[in-house]
């Protein structure tokens, strides 16, 4: 290894004292206030972030619980309905039953009798008929023009 100590200067300034240290000066420890020892464990930027979580997390539980019985109410208005709709269901096939019952040829025919004092028409009372030529019909009422201007024009 090489001596460098043809290159260290210090060997040929002279030697000075070295300058005398400075005190160190030490703080004593003041007496701690409570405000000191009651130190925040959160910031203020940090508290203000975390109430507005919680608001808006109240909020949207909120919306949860408003959301979940508006569903609870509809749900219980549809099956009201459902059960109304089957009741009316069943009380038109009871009717619908009763109309067709009521409209038998039977029930027709006893109504008359009983009620309208008809008579059932004896075998002699039937007479049937037979046209040669086809079915023709005249209309009878007043006749009517196509338009209100033909009356003007003097057709009739």
């Amino acid at each position: 290894m090489l001596d460098n100590s043809a290159y260290d200067y210090e060997l040929f300034s002279p030697k000075r004292e070295p300058a005398p240290a400075e005190p160190q000066v030490k703080a004593l420890p003041q007496k701690k206030t409570q405000a000191a020892e009651k130190k925040s464990y959160f910031t203020k930027a940090e508290i203000k972030r975390y109430s507005i979580i919680f608001v808006i997390g109240i909020l949207f539980l909120g919306c949860l619980i408003f959301a979940k019985s508006n569903y609870y109410e509809l749900s219980r208005e549809y099956s009201d309905c459902n059960e109304e709709l089957s009741r009316l269901n069943s009380a038109y096939v009871c009717l619908e039953v009763t109309y067709e019952g009521n409209l038998s040829v039977n029930s027709i025919e006893d109504y008359a009798i009983e009620h309208l004092g008809m008579q059932v028409p004896d075998a002699n009372q039937i007479k049937y008929i037979t046209l040669t030529n086809e079915d023709r019909y005249e209309f009878l009422g007043k006749k009517t023009h196509a338009s209100f201007i033909a009356p003007l024009l003097g057709h009739k």
